[in-house]
């Protein structure tokens, strides 16, 4: 659980960040995969050794040539499309309005779950139904004409990150994954899609701009690539495959308040109703209680 509640601790503050930078939204998605796969090499080579497993090469911790390319896969879904499709919803919405209309993947990772294991249990789907409820009730639910596009590109990109999480989860549990390795080819199947994304789509001037801008943009730039990206997603996969669905739904949770009170402070002072926030606070960690490992039954 503590792996999960620090991966929303890293990402809650990004939501902010990439509103002020303004940098474009397929470039931003490739800068921070690409940086995110040189992170994780050098996490990977912390990872200790894994005993013997079907989807392990014998002499040693080696991914076999098959899982390696499911997890290419996999993170060009979770990680490359799913960036591409969230740096895009911040044309039409707010840094924190990005972070609110996340509220709905609870419902993706429980439901994606339940079609996994053929089952959908009743605790998690009510974890994930009330974590939800507590962040629609952090949203005012006046959904603006303009900002309708933002909301359906952020539910598409939740719906990437929902069916990656169950992915890697449903993976380890089937054969434990000595995780830091296998961040190595996820980020490296979201780092390719972003970047032919980039390639194809981003104009030569959007890329000159970027390079003139000042050192506060770089170090931006390196933040959301090597904490929230690459660190947050790799603790957040290894924390997946250790909980209920229930606690994975709602622990996702936990980014969303966070996100608004980082959003309140400078220096991007947004403003938010302070009561709301603090309601829905509460229901959120009542949903972490109700989907808890020792209130849900585990799926493993």
């Amino acid at each position: 659980m503590w792996l999960l509640l620090l991966a929303s601790l890293l990402w809650a503050p990004s939501f902010p960040v990439v509103k002020r930078l303004g940098v474009d939204a397929d470039l931003l998605s490739a800068v921070r995969l690409g940086l995110a796969v040189l992170a994780v090499w050098v996490i990977a080579r912390w990872e200790p050794r894994a005993p013997a497993h079907p989807t392990l090469n014998r002499r040693g911790p080696r991914l076999t040539p098959r899982l390696r390319a499911g997890l290419v896969a996999l993170g060009g879904v979770q990680l490359g499309l799913m960036y591409l499709l969230l740096h895009q919803s911040y044309a039409h919405l707010a840094g924190h309005e990005v972070a609110l209309f996340t509220v709905l993947t609870p419902l993706w990772v429980t439901v994606l779950d339940g079609v996994a294991a053929r089952s959908l249990r009743v605790r998690p789907l009510l974890a994930a139904l009330l974590a939800s409820g507590g962040s629609l009730f952090l949203c005012r639910l006046e959904l603006r004409p303009e900002a309708l596009s933002g909301f359906l590109l952020v539910q598409g990109a939740n719906l990437c990150f929902a069916l990656g999480t169950v992915l890697y989860r449903r993976l380890d549990l089937a054969a434990p994954l000595p995780h830091a390795l296998a961040s190595r080819w996820i980020y490296l199947g979201g780092a390719l899609v972003a970047s032919i994304a980039a390639l194809v789509l981003v104009p030569r001037s959007a890329v000159d701009e970027l390079l003139a801008r000042p050192l506060g943009t770089h170090l931006a730039l390196l933040y959301l690539g090597l904490v929230p990206t690459a660190l947050g997603f790799h603790l957040w996969n290894r924390g997946a495959s250790r909980v209920s669905a229930g606690t994975l739904a709602a622990a996702n949770q936990v980014k969303v308040p966070l996100a608004v009170l980082v959003a309140l402070a400078p220096p991007f002072n947004e403003s938010a109703d302070l009561a709301r926030l603090a309601a829905a606070s509460a229901v959120i960690a009542a949903a972490l209680v109700l989907g808890s490992e020792r209130a849900a039954v585990s799926l493993r």
